[in-house]
């Protein structure tokens, strides 16, 4: 008769705790529902590019917020339509920069490279304890510079405190020009010229 009770009492508590678990996952996510943030484990949760995305990713190119997968993996930006734009390894890229940042004690350039509407960058800084920052540089589809900090590979929210900003020298960004006649390659290559005040090329206005 006891093992009955206590049979039927542990089965009720049971119960109990999957109803408060399921509830408490369902909470939170009708949360992030009502937040309408990405869950994509993007960086740029809210900073604008102009519909271009910055993902840490791992070996297997999987966003991740884990930093560099045994030396694998590295950093992915994608359009709005998702196709690859950029992709920064880890190794040699990321590690090289890091390592001078360790060495120097300043901010280091760890990749130039070409988004939708301009040019971007990606810079490091290494802190005493060890901990990793990025700076990430880029355009929106106005041309308006933008600019995102961020620690290891952690996304970057509403409200959240940015890490300081890794300070960049003022080298001119690089504007590729486009092989061959591909309209969206002209129109990216012009708009990285403007963005960067350079002077603007034949093409850009033909």
């Amino acid at each position: 008769m006891q093992s009955d009770v206590y049979y039927r009492i542990r089965v009720k508590t049971l119960i109990i705790i999957g109803i408060v678990v399921l509830a408490a996952g369902l909470f939170g996510t009708l949360t992030l529902a009502q937040d309408g943030l990405p869950t994509d484990l993007r960086i740029n949760l809210v900073h604008h590019f102009g519909g271009d995305v910055l993902y840490c990713v791992d070996r297997f190119f999987n966003p991740t917020t884990q930093y560099s997968d045994d030396g694998l993996g590295g950093f992915r930006l994608l359009d709005i339509d998702g196709q690859v734009l950029w992709f920064v390894p880890t190794t040699p890229t990321i590690h090289d920069a890091t390592e001078r940042s360790i060495a120097t004690g300043q901010g280091q350039l760890v990749a130039r490279g070409q988004g939708t509407y301009g040019p971007v960058e990606l810079w490091t800084y290494v802190n005493p304890d060890g901990d990793t920052f990025f700076t990430f540089y880029g355009f929106d589809e106005y041309v308006k510079p933008n600019q995102i900090s961020f620690k290891f590979c952690e996304p970057v929210g509403p409200g959240q405190p940015e890490p300081r900003q890794v300070p960049r020298d003022t080298e001119d960004p690089i504007c590729e020009p486009p092989i061959g006649t591909d309209p969206r390659s002209i129109d990216v290559y012009c708009r990285c010229l403007v963005a960067a005040g350079l002077p603007v090329d034949f093409m850009c206005t033909s």
